[in-house]
């Protein structure tokens, strides 16, 4: 029987091109497990990547990992990705495990790979097993998966007050008082992205996020193609914008943001910037584009942005979202 071993690498020594090719040919979700995606997040966040790869049983799994040093913590998004024989899963995530827990560190909002109909759950059950002997807890959330096809607009609609409202009405009103749409291919968005960035950390009281660091981060693979922002703005100002990042013929959405100015006018500019970035998207051979991180949560906060994120047609993948047990 073959030795089962873990290896770690940095950022820096990485080999790039045959982690993303294996994340994307076995990944239901590649973006969150892919070198640009460690990029990005070390930027925005000052987390530290590492990219482990568990070998067992014939099998291989991988799992883009992040240490956050401020809270001890470890998290990662949509993994492991596995490929092999589904009897390897087990041991392959036994080993990751072990290694995510080692020197004491808590797991934080870590979570598994969205379910679909060509992928299983990754080793989500054999993972929690292992976890949940440290004291970490599983609990359901969500990705949402937008077909790009030719119904992408008929399914862009919600119930309000027993009626079907279509957001396709809520974009031709916005179109018609004035509200058009940029894209970084043409014009330099860093300024205004920046400031509606700053806007909504402090809305939102996110203290652990730098506004310039992300701005410089997207624009950077914008330039090399890994990404594209879009900003909606009307006679000259700004009011929401959002990145799309790609990998494989996958598009993700990342940092959707609105101005004060955007929420006191009540134009639909959000609705607007994103029909727009799934057209884009469509038109340059994407074939899903996802909203990740839907959540289950019952306070007003959760659930008007979960209604907010279906109003667009997506089809719910569920996953498992890890964090340790507090202790008493």
């Amino acid at each position: 029987m073959p030795a089962s071993r873990i290896d770690a690498a940095s950022l820096e020594s990485v080999a790039s091109g045959e982690w993303n090719e294996f994340v994307t040919r076995n990944a239901s979700c590649p973006h969150s497990q892919s070198v640009a995606f460690a990029e990005y997040v070390k930027e925005c966040r000052g987390w530290r990547p590492t990219f482990l790869t568990a070998e067992a049983d014939g099998g291989v799994a991988r799992l883009l990992v992040f240490d956050d040093a401020r809270r001890s913590s470890r998290t990662w998004t949509f993994g492991p990705v596995h490929q092999g024989p589904s009897a390897s899963q087990p041991a392959c995530m036994r080993l990751i495990a072990h290694w995510v827990l080692r020197d004491g560190h808590a797991v934080r909002r870590a979570s598994t790979a969205p379910v679909d109909e060509s992928h299983a759950a990754a080793g989500a059950f054999e993972l929690s097993a292992v976890l949940a002997e440290r004291e970490v807890a599983a609990n359901l959330a969500g990705t949402l998966h937008i077909v790009l096809d030719d119904h992408l607009w008929t399914r862009a609609s919600w119930r309000s007050s027993g009626k079907r409202r279509t957001v396709e009405s809520v974009v031709r009103r916005c179109e018609q008082r004035g509200v058009t749409v940029q894209t970084s291919l043409e014009h330099d968005l860093r300024r205004s992205y920046e400031r509606m960035l700053v806007e909504s950390f402090q809305r939102n009281t996110v203290t652990d996020q730098d506004a310039a660091a992300a701005t410089q981060i997207m624009a950077s693979q914008d330039r090399q193609r890994k990404s594209v922002s879009f900003l909606a703005e009307r006679r000259g100002e700004a009011l929401a914008a959002i990145n799309v990042a790609f990998t494989g013929t996958e598009a993700y959405l990342r940092k959707l943001v609105y101005s004060e100015r955007c929420r006191e006018l009540r134009l639909g500019a959000t609705d607007l910037v994103i029909m727009r970035a799934l057209e884009w998207s469509r038109r340059h051979g994407m074939g899903v584009f996802h909203f990740p991180l839907v959540r289950l949560a019952s306070d007003r906060k959760t659930r008007d942005l979960r209604r907010f994120k279906l109003r667009f047609g997506g089809v719910f993948r569920p996953i498992v979202e890890y964090s340790t047990i507090p202790r008493s």
